[in-house]
């Protein structure tokens, strides 16, 4: 469980996990905005951010379990986890020589692993695997030093960011359909009535569509797989640093 402090003043856990369910509560905040834009100009609007910020946490919690439970399905589409994927022989992420390098390396500093020439990989991917595995997590916990490792503390943040959002997708896309949705017939019904809808209202409505739009087209496999590799590259460099 995430306490409020640590989620609001670590730097991944804020990015990477409030972030995404700031983007899921805020189409249901711009729809709110748009039906009842006299409560935003009022002083009345400060009652709702209580609610907003404790909603934001315990979306927090979801959006993780969602992201985690969903991820073997993204690994799985790529053709394993990317850390896994960019050390093997026949994959291009890392050229050949310094991949050779890198290999030699993770040999010396990891115990119980073996070499694995691109005969043996071809010949026993799973094995192959397993041992690119343990040198993936040995990687993962020797660089936890954010500031000493900071490229990758980043990378990991935009990977942590992106793949959490697209664990969040159902909840994202439900939310800002039907706040876009909501607001649209709530806004018409007001203009027949009234003959006019306020500038406010019609802004908040163009950022419940636009939020749609990010949730339907943009938050996809491809959109979170491009920074996943970034980071396992990133990851597997990282062995140069080590001292």
């Amino acid at each position: 469980m995430i306490d409020f402090g640590s989620l609001v003043s670590d730097s991944y856990n804020r990015k990477a996990r409030l972030y995404p369910a700031i983007l899921v509560i805020a189409p249901i905040a711009a729809a709110f905005i748009a039906i009842r834009p006299e409560v935003i100009q009022s002083n009345e609007a400060w009652v709702f951010a209580p609610i907003a910020i404790l909603g934001s946490f315990l979306l927090t919690q979801l959006v993780r379990d969602a992201s985690k439970k969903r991820e073997p399905y993204l690994f799985n589409s790529w053709g394993g986890m990317p850390s896994i994927v960019v050390l093997r022989h026949r994959t291009n992420f890392i050229d050949s020589l310094s991949k050779a390098r890198y290999h030699s390396k993770l040999l010396a500093l990891v115990s119980n692993t073996s070499a694995v020439s691109e005969t043996q990989e071809a010949e026993d991917p799973t094995g192959a695997d397993a041992t690119y595995a343990a040198w993936s997590e040995f990687l993962r916990n020797k660089t936890r030093d954010t500031k000493k490792f900071r490229i990758l503390f980043l990378e990991n943040i935009n990977f942590g960011f992106r793949r959490n959002t697209w664990g969040a997708k159902f909840l994202g896309v439900c939310s800002s359909v039907v706040a876009m949705v909501s607001a649209s017939l709530v806004m018409w019904l007001r203009f027949e009535e009234v003959g006019e809808v306020e500038n406010l209202s019609i802004g908040a409505l163009a950022v419940t569509f636009f939020l749609a739009v990010f949730w339907v087209f943009i938050v996809r496999t491809d959109w979170v797989k491009q920074v996943a590799f970034l980071y396992a590259r990133q990851l597997i460099v990282s062995v140069d640093e080590l001292d």
